[in-house]
């Protein structure tokens, strides 16, 4: 897995090895952590259905050509301190694919086929190609470039933000990035462009920049015209990390209730 993001594990930007040691509560909030992230990978697979290109941080690129609506789940690894949870990460695992499943437009690979892969040394490449998936469905790299802005590497989610597709997440995280980077004028660009570009048909893009960059007014105007262009990604509204800003705000409860989410 990290030869395939390119990533270094004495200085891990993606993936980070948790010991599987449950508390109370621990297990519904790593089930809804991962579920969450699959999630949004399951609404731009939806959104934005095409061949997707993989950039490393040594910003190669391959087009995978797998079809973006097929995903497997493989076996998670047991790395509690006396690997006896062996029986808890098969369970996330078999949850995490029973969740997918349930998506019309998605297909899913069984679990009989996912964990035929379990413990064994294949790479992400292989293992897409003998399941014939897709490794990196779209929204899998603005994840990881949302990783990196998160945890205060605003130029490194630069880097992944720059070579993203489609155009309304790249020029959406470049404006993140270069406003968390403090070089607004360079960030004022990037939304200006987005605007002009996918008003549109992309207003939750344009409504998540100015939420991140805390012009909440601008934010809330966006959010309500995605709603007018029922905006399918408005589903997961409530778990968007760039939208923690207007939690606080009134009008984030009348907008939960506008789209017949929960408080």
């Amino acid at each position: 897995m990290r030869r395939a993001f390119g990533d270094d594990p004495k200085a891990p930007r993606y993936i980070i090895n948790v010991p599987l040691r449950p508390q109370p509560g621990w297990v519904g909030s790593l089930l809804g952590l991962a579920a969450l992230v699959l999630a949004f990978v399951l609404v731009l697979v939806d959104k934005h259905r095409s061949s997707v290109s993989v950039h490393t941080r040594e910003h190669r690129s391959e087009s995978v050509a797998f079809a973006a609506s097929s995903i497997a789940v493989l076996p998670f690894v047991d790395m509690s301190e006396k690997h006896d949870h062996e029986y808890f990460s098969d369970g996330l695992s078999e949850e995490l694919i029973s969740l997918l499943a349930q998506s019309p437009d998605l297909q899913v690979t069984a679990r009989t086929s996912s964990f035929y892969f379990k413990g064994k040394q294949e790479t992400i490449t292989d293992i897409a190609r003998a399941l014939e998936i897709n490794p990196l469905a779209p929204g899998i790299q603005w994840r990881l470039g949302i990783v990196d802005l998160l945890t205060g590497h605003a130029d490194l989610a630069l880097s992944v933000f720059q070579n993203l597709k489609p155009e309304e997440l790249r020029k959406a995280g470049v404006a993140i990035a270069q406003h968390s980077a403090g070089r607004e004028q360079e960030s004022q660009m990037a939304l200006a462009e987005l605007i002009s570009s996918v008003a549109d048909t992309s207003a939750y893009e344009i409504g998540m920049v100015f939420a991140w960059r805390g012009e909440n007014d601008l934010a809330f105007d966006w959010l309500e015209r995605a709603c007018r262009q029922r905006d399918p990604i408005l589903s997961i509204v409530k778990y968007d990390p760039l939208l923690a800003g207007l939690i606080r705000d009134p009008r984030y409860k009348t907008l939960l209730h506008e789209l017949n989410l929960p408080d």
